[in-house]
């Protein structure tokens, strides 16, 4: 019997959700990676192997709904750092963009790790889609520091060798360092569920 898709099987999230449109739901993350929670995941509805791949019009929906979330979290006072596993070093094979309060900027962590992979400064998800449409390529994703839209912050390495879980590897032992919140299977629950509480009550997404 072939395994449900976590992402798709809606049970695992429904009491956590925190926004949803006809095409996203936003939900705080297992595993808080930050200790003062706010850790979100944009989850399409539609089990995608990754952002990349959306249509149109879906990913003209989902550069809004980003920003909302982004902008919501800056609200809370820690700038947002945005993160994509791009079918390659995923634990759930269901596209998911992770939000996260954190005052962090991977490049040179990946420039160091990767040194052969190529990586471009991209202005929105559409250039991705536009080079993934292509030829697929796994990529890693990244946007950090304020949402300022004038600033092109994101940035997108093609084709990187990454492990499993590697940008929540990467934050729990260089920014957080607490090398322990790197696995969310492996998160103390109760600790898990009072973060969880709290990013609910304390992040506002205005509703769609």
């Amino acid at each position: 019997m072939a395994k449900t898709c976590t992402f798709c099987d809606r049970k695992t999230y429904t009491d956590r959700i925190m926004y949803e449109d006809e095409f996203f739901v936003v939900v705080p993350s297992m595993g808080q990676l930050s200790p003062y929670g706010g850790h979100l995941l944009i989850i399409p509805k539609q089990c995608w192997s990754c952002i990349a791949s959306f249509t149109d019009t879906e990913i003209e929906a989902f550069e809004k709904l980003h920003h909302k979330v982004r902008m919501a979290i800056q609200k809370t006072g820690l700038p947002p750092l945005s993160f994509e596993h791009g079918v390659v070093g995923q634990s759930i094979a269901h596209a998911h963009a992770h939000i996260v309060p954190a005052n962090f900027q991977p490049l040179p962590y990946v420039r160091y790790a990767f040194p052969s992979a190529k990586i471009e400064v991209v202005r929105s998800y559409k250039e991705i889609c536009e080079t993934y449409g292509q030829g697929a390529r796994p990529y890693l994703y990244w946007r950090d520091g304020a949402e300022l839209p004038s600033k092109p912050l994101s940035y997108v390495c093609w084709n990187p060798p990454a492990p499993e879980k590697y940008f929540r590897i990467l934050l729990a032992q260089e920014h957080f360092h607490e090398p322990r919140r790197a696995d969310w299977r492996t998160c103390d629950p109760d600790e898990d569920r009072k973060l969880i509480r709290e990013s609910m009550s304390r992040i506002k997404i205005p509703p769609a």
